[in-house]
């Protein structure tokens, strides 16, 4: 029996999963979307904000990395740069429609901007004084400060924009026939941007398929990643994503295949060995999903998630004492609500019923999907495997 499980693009398997028959963490926060108002423009210092965000990028500190992408796109919506980073951020935190929005609407409608304009005044005013173009100091485009740098591959590399339009202006000044500065000028704005766009084009696409996944909008996932990985094989969200895409097809062996191809780009190690021990774990081999789970807690131990799916893990083996020892209630219920859900993909319709059942009385609140779990559990009305022994 093929067994369709949640794929979540963030960093995590289950716990952002939302049909009825599927489990729940709580909802993703929900973040401040409205303008920042600062006492001046130039008191807004977008470079450093730019630096910072990318670093907490990174660094796997997704919130405040949203935050300051945020913060930049909010005051200049046409930076490509910071658009890339937030929709790259999103897909970490689990956001697919503001992923989906920003890969597939903000950033293709992206017209010329000021910063675009002051460049071209540069540059046609250093052609007029035969001296070198002058930097546009609003924006870092540097190529290793670039958020998604990670994220690209030899063949996409990041062009800087004054090098891409310097040369332009160059061919143009040395034609046969006379251009006016201002046409030099009026070229460099309306072709700057696909230059930009062209250097970050393959980011740009596979962010668009992870976001497409991630907001349920992906009318054949295989196909897309597959389309994603004829360009770039060193995205490893890509190799993630195709992993748990065959973990829901309980395609065992081509979802291994993937993690490792992930962990051989070198990136994201712990949220790939996490998957891989999620994987092992629906397999029910357990012991060695412990040991990936106690691998990716090594790596990032500030990780809740992992942390997390450790314990669901010693629900699964019957240690409910252990696994639930020091946490609050409604940590508590959402780790139980998806052991729940584990145990109902495996056939062990007793066992998750138990799940549910204490996932219900656990919560300190409504337990919505837990109930929604249950009500699927029930009109299945299978009883034909027995209930675990929890250890006190």
């Amino acid at each position: 029996m093929h067994h369709k499980f949640c794929i979540a693009l963030s960093l995590l398997c289950l716990s952002a999963c939302a049909s009825s028959a599927k489990t729940a963490h709580a909802p993703a926060p929900t973040y401040d979307v409205r303008p920042v108002i600062e006492s001046s423009q130039d008191d807004f210092d977008i470079s450093g904000t730019y630096k910072k965000a990318t670093q907490n990028y990174k660094t796997e500190k997704f919130e405040q990395s949203f935050e300051g992408f945020q913060s930049i796109t909010l005051r200049n919506p046409n930076h490509i740069e910071a658009q890339i980073g937030l929709g790259s951020t999103a897909i970490a935190l689990g956001l697919g429609d503001i992923a989906y929005n920003i890969f597939s609407k903000t950033i293709p409608a992206i017209k010329e901007t000021q910063d675009h304009r002051l460049l071209a005044d540069n540059m046609s005013s250093a052609d007029d004084n035969n001296t070198p173009p002058k930097e546009d100091a609003s924006k870092d485009t540097s190529q290793d400060d670039l958020a998604t740098s990670d994220l690209k591959t030899e063949d996409d590399p990041v062009v800087p924009i004054a090098t891409t339009a310097s040369k332009t202006a160059a061919s143009m000044s040395s034609t046969s026939n006379p251009i006016h500065t201002h046409s030099i000028k009026a070229y460099i704005a309306d072709n700057l941007l696909s230059d930009v766009l062209q250097a970050h084009k393959t980011t740009i696409f596979n962010g668009l398929v992870l976001a497409e996944i991630l907001a349920g909008k992906s009318q054949d996932i295989e196909v897309r990643l597959n389309q994603a990985l004829e360009h770039d094989r060193s995205d490893p969200r890509l190799w993630n994503a195709l992993g748990q895409f065959h973990d829901g097809q309980a395609a065992w062996s081509a979802a291994q295949d993937a993690y490792i191809r992930a962990l051989k780009t070198g990136k994201a190690a712990s949220a790939v060995i996490n998957n891989l021990g999620m994987s092992l774990l629906m397999q029910g081999r357990y012991d060695e999903a412990a040991a990936k789970f106690t691998q990716a807690i090594t790596i990032k131990p500030s990780s809740k998630l992992y942390d997390n799916n450790q314990r669901l893990l010693m629900i699964l083996q019957g240690d409910y004492a252990k696994a639930l020892r020091g946490l609050g209630e409604t940590r508590a219920a959402h780790i139980l609500n998806d052991a729940g859900y584990i145990a109902m993909q495996r056939e062990d319709y007793t066992l998750a019923e138990t799940l549910f059942e204490r996932a219900i009385e656990t919560s300190p609140t409504y337990h919505d999907k837990a109930y929604a779990n249950l009500a699927v559990l029930k009109e299945k009305d299978l009883w034909d495997k027995p209930a675990a022994t929890y250890k006190n």
